[in-house]
């Protein structure tokens, strides 16, 4: 049976949604997922149902991004049960990853006037073509010519997730553990 326990939908920076996930799933004979976005659980409830309906096994997943040592980590946590300090963690990590952009963007208004945290806290974008908000916006107002240009501006202008105050790895660890869940570094050949 073949696992797929690493998987992004439009909730976070994917491009599919959860319904979705689980077609691409069946159609390629992948017998248990795990949807894993980045700071959120909106994914779950749409994924149970729609995995039930596809005879999938569903795991509970989430990325969070954190801290060690002054670098962002990214730990995959699984299977855990509702435990509202958990959920407390993972909304405060969403909040955080949110902050970024909006700093970069107050930021970079003082270089370029075609931009402003106003402008921003308005725009839309089309979740279905990935990425985040942020690096939309860049593309969308011309400072970028591509979608993941953006990504450079975060550095620039020290916007990176090691200048914010995400969760330290330790405290994802323990606070997943207290929600009988699992933890796994994500992208282990990252760091």
């Amino acid at each position: 049976m073949l696992v797929d326990l690493h998987i992004h939908t439009y909730h976070s920076d994917g491009t599919m949604s959860p319904k979705e996930v689980v077609e691409e799933a069946k159609r390629n004979n992948i017998g248990i997922i795990s949807i894993t976005d980045h700071d959120v659980l909106d994914s779950y409830d749409e994924l149970m149902v729609e995995a039930k309906k596809s005879n999938i096994t569903a795991i509970r997943g989430v990325e969070i991004d954190s801290i060690f040592e002054g670098h962002l980590v990214h730990l995959l946590a699984y299977n855990f049960n509702d435990n509202e300090k958990l959920f407390k963690l993972i909304n405060a990590a969403k909040q955080t990853l949110l902050e970024t952009s909006d700093e970069l963007i107050k930021r970079m208004s003082k270089d370029y006037p075609s931009i402003s945290i106003e402008d921003y806290q308005v725009y839309e974008y089309d979740r279905r073509k990935g990425g985040w908000k942020g690096i939309h916006y860049l593309l969308d107002r011309n400072i970028t010519e591509g979608l993941f240009d953006g990504m450079k501006f975060y550095g620039q202008y020290e916007c990176g997730h090691e200048k914010f105050a995400f969760p330290d790895v330790e405290e994802v660890c323990k606070v997943v553990h207290e929600a009988d869940g699992y933890v796994v570094l994500a992208h282990p050949c990252n760091y």
